[in-house]
């Protein structure tokens, strides 16, 4: 069995006039002879000489206080985790957010960080990016997302070996959550293809990326310094002729075949804008 000890804090006075709160510098000095006028004693004291209301009161604060501790625990714990990627169950569904079941506590998935095209089941288990986590007078609320960049960059991550290890470098994501994404990555080593190793054997990588994704299509693009080529690179599957570049103005033109064309601009021209942004965004860098 275990044991209890209370404890309470008596100030060391001349003369005692709250017995509850204070102790004479005699009897303080009996426990400690180096205890001083002003200072703070703690005492023993028998829970059996307090009274029924008073044990109460006693139990209620100290449950109140261990809940706050595993609060604040779970707070921390959690925290130090935002930005990385944790599995979970779906538990309830409303309107505009589903809570996910962590194990040791709950966390939020806002409508807005929901895959678009996705069917969330109650009971499955699903993958999750810590995106904020804060403290609330109920405990840490955690706010989970599916259609953050990070989401993506920590599932090549955890499905590509030489990602995880810094082999290949992803240099830049572009996602229309839900829909499409580009992931611009690089090899840090002539031998290891980057395209390659996020692929995998027939393919068995990105499906197993893809999965937790639902009808997301990710395009994976090989980096280059040459301006034209990350352009060629950045079009892919579409077979592009030509890239004409106009350093002055910053534009590109590029020419392809008819039938290339609509493969090219994507739907609702949703290829050129996410590449425009890739491309604009490897120019700031100085990368070009």
């Amino acid at each position: 069995k275990g044991k209890v000890q209370i404890l309470v804090d008596k100030e060391v006075v001349e003369k005692v006039t709250n017995s509850g709160t204070e102790i004479s510098l005699e009897e303080a000095r009996e426990i400690n002879d180096k205890i001083k006028l002003g200072d703070q004693v703690k005492i023993e004291v028998n829970p059996f000489h307090f009274s029924r209301i008073a044990a109460s009161t006693g139990k209620y604060v100290m449950m109140q206080q261990i809940v706050e501790m595993e609060k604040d625990l779970l707070y921390e714990e959690f925290k130090k985790r935002e930005g990385e990627i944790i599995s979970g169950t779906v538990r309830y569904k409303a309107d505009h957010f589903i809570l996910i079941d962590l194990g040791k506590t709950e966390g939020i998935l806002p409508v807005r960080e929901q895959l678009l095209n996705r069917e969330y089941r109650q009971g499955e288990r699903i993958r999750t990016y810590i995106l904020r986590v804060t403290r609330e007078p109920k405990g840490p609320r955690i706010i989970l997302s599916q259609t953050h960049p990070i989401f993506l960059k920590r599932l090549f991550e955890l499905e590509v070996p030489e990602v995880e290890e810094g082999i290949v470098k992803i240099i830049q994501i572009k996602r229309d959550a839900g829909r499409r994404a580009k992931v611009v990555v690089e090899s840090g080593q002539k031998k290891v293809d980057a395209v390659g190793a996020c692929v995998g054997l027939r393919g068995s990588r990105i499906k197993a990326i893809l999965r937790e994704l639902e009808g997301e299509r990710v395009d994976i693009i090989r980096y280059s310094e040459e301006t034209s080529v990350f352009i060629k690179n950045s079009l892919k599957p579409a077979e592009v002729k030509q890239v004409k570049l106009d350093e002055a103005n910053k534009e590109a033109k590029v020419i392809v075949a008819d039938d290339q064309l609509s493969l090219a601009i994507g739907s609702r021209g949703e290829n050129v804008k996410r590449e425009r942004k890739i491309i604009l965004l490897w120019a700031a860098m100085g990368l070009g």
